[in-house]
């Protein structure tokens, strides 16, 4: 799986989209080149094919800067949310690759809010 980010206590990876539904089980190795070894007990997820989760940012309308405190949005103003567990897309695109800027990846099913 792609590693996203690090911290120590925090593994962020990108769940293939070739794994399976359902129960998967995710062992974590990272053989020594030099460092020391290390592995973790293997886990158990439960894989759907959506989990929708808006990410803590928001960005004004040109993209340009972040919604913060200092700088709020004005009544009436759109913002852009970034999202991630929408579903599959169309075109596909390759696990760890960045999705192309054309075509645009779309999402494959509507997005039902509710």
């Amino acid at each position: 799986m792609p590693v996203l980010a690090t911290s120590p206590r925090v593994l962020t990876v990108q769940i293939p989209w070739e794994a399976g539904l359902g129960n998967q089980t995710l062992t974590i190795e990272n053989p020594s080149d030099g460092a020391a070894a290390f592995s973790a007990p293997p886990h158990t997820l439960f894989l759907r094919e959506e989990a929708p989760q808006i990410l803590p940012a928001a960005l004004h309308p040109a993209f340009d800067q972040l919604v913060t405190e200092a700088n709020p949005t004005r009544a009436g103003q759109y913002v852009h949310l970034y999202m991630t567990g929408l579903g599959a897309v169309s075109p596909p695109v390759r696990t760890g690759q960045p999705a192309p800027s054309s075509p645009l990846a779309e999402l494959a099913a509507p997005l039902r809010c509710g």
